[in-house]
């Protein structure tokens, strides 16, 4: 809910405007909509070029900055860190040229890519915030779990506007998802250990969807009215359909159907395919959403954790570089297969560790 008021969107941020005319001069862009001009510049950290096509960019804790992946999947390789280091959590969009960053304090900043300049956008959540973009990284949703305020971050990354949210009916925040239209899904923990996944427009009270044995993972498809729903109590995956209008639940997946312990989610570009990665089995399961074909199963060996997207319709990241490997998928080729890029190198920006 809105803080004083009936909405859950609170006021806008002033420090967006900031943001918007610094990041916009960065990566080119003229005009920032109806936002006034700010005359702070935005601050500039040194940057190394990639020295190849870039096939994405992943965050590396070990070096607490984003690093490019250069060359083609199953022969690609790390470049050294980007935009200095300093921060504590990273969320890059490849195809929109930006990378959401938080700093220790947990304040949030947007970086270009690949030339690395940041520029302030909104304050702390917590040190523990999650940095979550919706599938056209239009929209993003900054939360951390347990904490009732957030903020939702429109108009990326050419005129970005921060509103201030109030969680707090949604009850302890275990997992949240944000769409192409700024709506959100949240998973509210409950005393028993189940999750109830509620939907939140961007006016009206949220709309309960579906109670989960566990929560696992979710996300929306492009264009904002479906999503993907895994519970990992139950080792189910759900499709909701119709959610500007009147969402439906269907049942897309269970453990005959190769489910087990799901814990991240995603979906193709085109919104043809949607994924889930489990969390035991090291199998990632592709969906075709159009029914065409019967849902796939992608062995990996590895323990994918995640499914961050990098440039083409349907790659992603499986695994951290932290994990030793990191281990990605082209999940939308005619026999999808895993495929690893090496993280031998280390390197930052300006010396230290290579």
């Amino acid at each position: 809910m809105l803080r004083g008021g009936s909405s859950l969107y609170g006021r806008t941020s002033l420090g967006a405007t900031a943001a918007c005319i610094a990041f916009a001069s960065v990566i080119g862009l003229s005009g920032c909509g109806n936002m006034g001009r700010s005359t702070t510049p935005p601050v500039t950290m040194s940057a190394m070029k990639p020295t190849a096509a870039i096939l994405g960019y992943v965050w590396d804790s070990r070096v607490s900055g984003l690093r490019p992946v250069s060359g083609l999947l199953g022969a690609s390789h790390l470049e050294s860190s980007i935009g200095g280091s300093g921060f504590s959590n990273g969320t890059p969009c490849a195809g929109k040229g930006f990378a959401l960053l938080a700093d220790p304090a947990g304040v949030v900043s947007m970086m270009s890519l690949p030339a690395g300049q940041t520029s302030q956008l909104a304050g702390s959540i917590a040190k523990n915030e999650r940095l979550v973009l919706s599938p056209s990284c239009s929209y993003a949703l900054v939360y951390a779990p347990g904490v009732s305020s957030a903020f939702l971050i429109g108009g990326l990354p050419s005129s970005p506007l921060v509103q201030s949210l109030n969680l707090a009916a949604a009850g302890s925040i275990v997992g949240a998802a944000v769409s192409d239209k700024g709506s959100l899904l949240l998973a509210g923990l409950n005393s028993d250990g189940s999750a109830t996944v509620q939907l939140q427009a961007s006016s009206g009270p949220p709309q309960s969807l579906k109670r989960l044995r566990s929560f696992g993972a979710m996300a929306f498809m492009p264009a904002g009215d479906a999503a993907v729903i895994a519970d990992s109590g139950a080792n189910t995956v759900s499709l909701a359909t119709q959610l500007s209008t009147s969402p439906m639940i269907t049942q897309l997946a269970s453990s005959s159907d190769g489910v087990l312990m799901p814990l991240a989610a995603s979906a193709s570009a085109d919104g043809h395919y949607a994924f889930i990665a489990n969390g035991s089995g090291g199998a990632i399961l592709r969906f075709d959403l159009s029914g065409a074909s019967a849902p796939m199963s992608i062995s990996c060996a590895c323990n994918p954790s995640e499914l961050i997207p990098l440039f083409g319709n349907a790659t992603f990241q499986l695994t951290n570089p932290s994990a030793g490997t990191i281990f990605a998928v082209e999940g939308d080729a005619r026999a999808p297969r895993t495929q690893f890029i090496p993280t031998d190198s280390i390197g930052t920006v300006g010396g230290g560790m290579q």
